[in-house]
């Protein structure tokens, strides 16, 4: 077996955790919707805990990927809106991930989370110091721009393909070069 049906089964999976959530999803029916045997599933992934696991760190080495792609902050923030803009599927299963990461068995999960939080924040400082921007915010702070983000997706979902988003990206890296002392509050 290859890794084109493990791809497959993570591809199907993504769209059945994104239709049904993690819960109500069922290997017997992500391997049907793959075309394969319900141990085929099982061959890849020993779980459906692992297979979430899998799907996630999908969903996440693209956005650390973005984050390490662009130039600037604005074209690394933006490069994730478009990321998101184009695969709303993506946006729900990560949130919903970092709520499972909290259950005993998404353990996995959790670790994933934390790692890509970790790189993103690491990618943000770097391009922040890159433009002489003072960063001492906390992170916080800087994931604060996820909240913004799903905000807009949900208030401005209408008006998302007309590019307004950049302005709100400009404010934000304001917003961070304006905070001091955050991470050391005296």
């Amino acid at each position: 077996m290859s890794s084109k049906v493990k791809d497959e089964i993570i591809r199907v999976s993504l769209k059945m955790f994104a239709r049904d959530g993690f819960f109500k999803a069922r290997m017997d029916d992500i391997a049907r919707a793959a075309g394969i045997a319900k141990g085929t599933v099982y061959h890849y992934f020993a779980s459906k805990d692992e297979l979430i696991a899998h799907s996630v760190r999908h969903i996440s080495d693209q956005i650390i990927e973005i984050f390490s792609e662009g130039n600037s902050l604005r074209e690394k923030l933006a490069g994730v809106v478009e990321f998101f803009k184009e695969d709303p599927e993506a946006l729900k299963i990560f949130f919903d991930a970092i709520s499972y990461s909290f259950r005993k068995k998404g353990k996995k999960t959790r670790e994933i989370i934390k790692e890509t939080f970790k790189q993103v924040k690491q990618q943000i400082v770097s391009a922040l110091k890159a433009e002489s921007i003072p960063c001492e915010c906390s992170s916080i702070v800087i994931f604060h721009f996820l909240g913004l983000l799903v905000t807009f997706f949900v208030e401005e979902a209408d008006t998302f393909g007309s590019g307004s988003y950049h302005e709100d990206i400009d404010v934000f890296i304001k917003l961070l070069g304006s905070f001091k002392g955050a991470e050391n509050p005296t």
